[in-house]
């Protein structure tokens, strides 16, 4: 049931399946761990044409994912996200919501969907 998080779910689906893993303590919070900006390390791997996405988990609950395209402005889509049980990443919308398992190692984020596909992301620093 992919909605505006779509892309999310496209480049989710080429992956392979990851086994269960927490992403911070339990609780409806975002957690620490999660906040911050991630890369998809698909499109910066398989794009030449310079197109990237990043994902912006912010401390109040709310995720912006970002297309950066040459010659083109940004695209942004916000949806709200929590975490919950150590690992179930809710995001929602106004279109619906979405699940996924995460797990923060270092500077890597990677998301199982539900149909167990998994996607990369790097941390990114200012």
């Amino acid at each position: 049931m992919c909605t505006v998080l779509r892309p999310l779910c496209v480049v989710l689906a080429v992956a392979s399946v990851l086994g269960c893993a927490c992403v911070a303590g339990c609780g409806n919070e975002p957690p620490g761990p999660l906040v911050g900006t991630w890369e998809d390390l698909s499109t910066a791997e398989m794009d030449s044409s310079g197109m990237s996405m990043t994902y912006t988990f912010g401390r109040d609950g709310t995720l912006d994912i970002t297309w950066q395209r040459p010659l083109l402005p940004d695209t942004v889509l916000t949806a709200d996200f929590v975490v919950q049980w150590d690992s179930v990443l809710t995001l929602s919308d106004d279109r619906g919501t979405e699940q996924f398992i995460a797990h923060v190692a270092g500077d890597t984020l990677t998301l199982r969907s539900e149909d167990g596909a998994i996607q990369h992301y790097a941390r990114q620093t200012d």
